[in-house]
């Protein structure tokens, strides 16, 4: 919508002449935007745009030096927890297969999108990965390999403690893990 230079009154695109005080309007261009109301110009911004939304904090997809060096401290403070809980090594390997799995599934997963939604099914995969490892070595080697029966029961067992533990473990996990890209500020770009 156009406005009269010589009045100020609105004016159709397809007018000519002015209206209210028909003066001849030749060049006039039409205007942009409407004028904005002066109490709106003293907040800043208007109150009936939505804000937009911020994404959600996990795993870069990008590796810079500065992620590599929180990863390294994040690892060596878990692995001094582990270390003063005395925990075997092989509770070593679990844990940092599995939260290693879960920064790299949030990284990858949906595009880096959706990070929660990542670490869950990261969890429920890696949980049940493990789970049934565990159990075929540990029916293999004591005997008690019946056939179909055993595997049926092995993976039924394996699928509901994946769901019930896997799932809500690793978005626990995932929860951590995206606390430590929290305090980062910058972006990956800007470190060069």
């Amino acid at each position: 919508m156009r406005q009269c230079p010589k009045c100020g009154g609105g004016l159709a695109d397809s007018q000519w002449t002015c209206g209210i005080c028909g003066a001849p309007l030749g060049d006039v261009a039409p205007a942009d935007s409407p004028p904005e109301l002066p109490a709106l110009a003293a907040i800043g911004e208007s109150p009936f745009r939505p804000k937009p939304r911020r994404a959600p904090v996990g795993v870069p997809r990008r590796f810079s030096i500065g992620t590599m060096m929180i990863l390294v401290t994040a690892f060596a403070v878990l692995f001094a927890v582990l270390k003063t809980l005395r925990a075997p090594p092989a509770v070593f390997i679990v844990v940092t297969i599995f939260v290693g799995g879960i920064a790299a599934c949030q990284s990858l997963l949906f595009k880096g999108k959706k990070p929660r939604l990542a670490s869950f099914v990261g969890g429920m995969v890696i949980f049940g990965l493990f789970n049934l490892v565990a159990d075929g070595v540990v029916l293999f080697f004591r005997g008690r390999f019946y056939g179909p029966a055993s595997i049926a029961n092995l993976l039924i067992g394996t699928a509901i403690l994946t769901v019930v533990f896997g799932g809500p473990l690793g978005y626990i996990v995932g929860c951590f893990i995206a606390s430590i890209f929290l305090v980062r500020k910058e972006p990956d770009d800007a470190e060069g």
